[in-house]
């Protein structure tokens, strides 16, 4: 049996990995994936754009919940500008901000 020690190393490890998700070079920010979720696109105004398909509460969810995760990865929070539900889609815009 692992020690407490190492079982808590390990979970901590594992949580910012999920926490930061994966951010490429090409300037897109892997999502979750297996929430339905986008790839962050960088809109290069300052904001971003997630997606996500579903019922309208539940995509809105997986999308606002994704952007945190990614402006989070920037040490900061999620502000949405727009989101705008059509044919099962949410399409959530959004600015990293430092909080408050």
């Amino acid at each position: 049996m692992l020690s407490n020690h190492v079982t808590r190393g390990v979970f901590v490890g594992i949580s910012l990995l999920s926490l930061a998700g994966c951010a490429t070079g090409d300037g897109v920010f892997r999502g979750s994936g297996g929430g339905g979720a986008s790839d962050v696109q960088d809109l290069q105004d300052g904001s971003y754009r997630i997606s996500a398909r579903g019922a309208r509460i539940g995509a809105e969810d997986v999308a606002y919940k994704d952007a945190q995760k990614f402006c989070m990865s920037k040490m900061q929070q999620a502000l949405v500008v727009d989101d705008v539900f059509a044919a099962g889609n949410v399409d959530l815009r959004f600015r990293c901000t430092w909080q408050q």
